[in-house]
């Protein structure tokens, strides 16, 4: 069994420093991350590898792994469910 705990440190997701790292990770151009809506951006946190932090720590690049493992298999689950 998994259980997996989430916290929130209140304080929201700064759109513009997302889309500000979509472009510094050349992920896509200034012009297009422009157009993309603010939901087209929250799509990127859930990219593998992806994230705001200025500086990766083990601990953060160990939940940053989990996170990929997790998303990974529930993607393949509810694949799996489709298909039955």
């Amino acid at each position: 069994m998994l259980f997996v705990t989430v916290s929130d440190d209140g304080r929201g997701i700064e759109i513009e420093r997302v889309r500000q790292k979509i472009i510094d990770r050349k992920m896509t151009t200034p012009k297009m991350a422009e157009k993309l809506t603010d939901a087209e951006v929250f799509e990127f946190l859930f990219l593998p590898g992806f994230s705001t932090a200025k500086a990766a720590t083990t601990t953060s690049r160990r939940l940053d792994f989990s996170w990929d493992a997790l998303t990974a298999s529930m993607l393949s689950s509810a694949a799996s469910e489709t298909q039955s």
